[in-house]
């Protein structure tokens, strides 16, 4: 698929810019411009792949990007264990850091998915 033309890049631009600074989710925010949710992310996610493309093209290095994996967990039940850990370079640069005791078939889902993330 080729790039976007000038005028759409523009408007969606613009879009997706002030759904940012309106800190809603896409669900929320765009009926308000009349468009649909998935249409916001993938203009998000294709519009944050040119400018990591561009910046990769003049040798700058990579902003690290993080994926959501599943529904996200209440604050309460997140805990930062001390303790030893160990990480997980995946082929796509991404890096999964994995504290002890985390089992293999979790461990097994979570790579899954992130070796398989696009964005």
């Amino acid at each position: 698929m080729g790039k976007p033309k000038a005028k759409t890049r523009a408007i969606w631009e613009e879009r997706i810019a002030r759904w940012q600074q309106s800190k809603l989710s896409a669900e929320e925010y765009a009926p308000r411009e009349g468009v649909r949710p998935s249409s916001l992310k993938w203009w998000r996610w294709r519009l944050s792949g040119e400018t990591r493309r561009a910046g990769a093209a003049k040798g700058e290095p990579a902003k690290a990007a993080f994926i959501e994996v599943g529904a996200p967990v209440p604050s309460a039940e997140v805990a930062v264990q001390p303790g030893p850990c160990f990480e997980v370079v995946l082929r796509n640069s991404r890096v999964v850091r994995v504290p002890s005791g985390f089992s293999d078939g979790e461990l097994a889902r979570v790579l899954a998915v992130a070796e398989g993330a696009t964005r």
